[in-house]
């Protein structure tokens, strides 16, 4: 998956003078790639890979400079204080009850939630660490103080010019894909994304096939399941049918 498939999409995205963020697990899951591999990949495939190695360096560049945050794209909105409440949890719920899949996964589907600019979902809870050590709000900068910060680095990140390549985790450790448990990291380097891109049975379809997001989104997985192949596409489903889904940003 990784190397066949979301390495030579991100090399295509650079070529066209995209910024890119690699997105894979904090912690190991069956054979899932995680954030911590991703980078030892790129090291090697920049030895083959000019174009891949220079976007890999300019990041790492940016990252000494920003003490290790993806900074903001430029004009992106600053991101509202993430907080939880009954309500939204209830919203949440029922959203999975809702959704043509929730019979088939226990993992609640986000299709009526709004996504903030491809991160964390609106109900997303502020905390300050989880079980997977991921820092919370508290104590932590602010995008908005990120944002301020970025105009004082504009000198030193022109001399690192994209496009980059970065590597953020998403804090979890599991096939699934939370968006209600991103950590601050990951919301602020996808803060300005004009297209999120989800790979992966567990998460393009378990859990957020549904999803609206306010920007492009593209869901690719391979069925590997019988069962799950025929609920999605009729009778005609089978084992190794391919789901490439495109759904316009909702702009909300």
């Amino acid at each position: 998956d990784i190397i066949l498939g979301m390495l030579p999409i991100a090399r295509e995205l650079l070529q066209l003078g995209a910024d890119v963020v690699l997105v894979a697990n904090k912690l190991p899951a069956i054979n899932d790639v995680t954030a911590a591999e991703v980078r030892e990949l790129l090291g090697v495939a920049g030895q083959h890979c000019p174009i891949i190695q220079a976007a890999y360096a300019a990041a790492q560049r940016v990252l000494s400079i920003t003490g290790g945050r993806v900074p903001p794209v430029p004009g992106a909105p600053v991101l509202p204080t993430r907080s939880s409440s009954t309500a939204s949890l209830h919203t949440l719920a029922g959203a999975a009850s809702t959704s043509p899949l929730a019979s088939y996964t226990s993992q609640p589907v986000l299709a009526p939630m709004a996504e903030r600019q491809g991160s964390g979902s609106s109900c997303s809870s502020s905390r300050g660490s989880d079980e997977l050590g991921v820092p919370g709000s508290a104590g932590r900068d602010s995008l908005a103080g990120l944002v301020h910060r970025s105009s004082d680095w504009a000198r030193e990140l022109s001399e690192a010019p994209g496009p980059r390549l970065y590597v953020v985790d998403n804090g979890q450790g599991s096939p699934c894909l939370d968006l209600r448990r991103v950590p601050d990291v990951l919301a602020e380097a996808c803060s300005g994304a004009d297209l999120v891109v989800i790979e992966g049975m567990g998460r393009a379809i378990h859990t957020n096939f549904s999803a609206a997001f306010r920007v492009d989104a593209l869901k690719l997985a391979m069925i590997k399941t019988e069962h799950l192949a025929r609920r999605l596409f009729g009778a005609s489903g089978a084992l190794y049918d391919c789901v490439c889904r495109f759904t316009p940003g909702t702009g909300l």
